[in-house]
């Protein structure tokens, strides 16, 4: 799925997607059906992230803006996992590494994502078993500070805990 074909989903579901100029790190913010999406990124992170939005948007069930209670961090998590599944699907990407696609660079490039997403879609995937050994070994390594958490929602999804 592209960055135009987000906008369309988001148009369908009523959120409106802001251009605005953020400062810092800040890439993007869901707040009651408004995406306030930083004029900064170039397309493909514009992507990544109004994917991840539009996740919140399908899968929070409250207000998770705040980020220092623990239960915010998988509603957090839920939007990105959402990203993943719409953005990078799991049956497309065996398809695409069946063909010889099998780098996170590769990978990148095919789907016209940004690297780090394809590492943590890859991560998530592999910890959650939808892939195997033919993860790419950068994408296994490289993202060390994730697998901890993805490991944990993984298990948790796995015993409907919500």
């Amino acid at each position: 799925m592209n960055l135009d074909m987000l906008q369309v989903l988001a148009e369908k579901n009523h959120i409106d997607v802001v251009p605005y100029e953020m400062s810092g790190n800040l890439q993007a913010l869901y707040v009651d059906g408004y995406v306030f999406l930083n004029t900064r990124l170039n397309e493909k992170e514009k992507a990544c992230v109004l994917a991840e939005e539009i996740g919140h948007y399908f899968t929070a069930d409250r207000n998770c803006l705040d980020q220092n209670q623990s239960e915010n961090l998988f509603c957090e998590l839920k939007g990105r996992i959402w990203s993943y599944e719409v953005m990078l699907p799991v049956s497309q990407l065996n398809v695409a590494m069946y063909a010889g696609i099998t780098t996170v660079n590769q990978i990148a490039e095919f789907f016209q994502l940004i690297e780090d997403f394809v590492k943590e879609a890859l991560c998530y995937y592999f910890y959650s078993g939808q892939i195997n050994e033919k993860v790419p070994c950068e994408a296994a390594t490289s993202t060390k500070a994730h697998s901890k958490l993805l490991k944990q929602i993984v298990n948790d999804e796995r015993m409907n805990v919500k």
